[in-house]
């Protein structure tokens, strides 16, 4: 159970990444 929040944390992380790159490409 600890493995997958562990793993719902990190594809939060990366969504959330992938989401400010988009609004900072846009940005330019």
């Amino acid at each position: 159970q600890f493995n997958l929040k562990f793993i719902k944390l990190l594809i939060i992380k990366s969504s959330l990444t992938f989401k400010t790159i988009v609004l900072d490409l846009r940005a330019l």
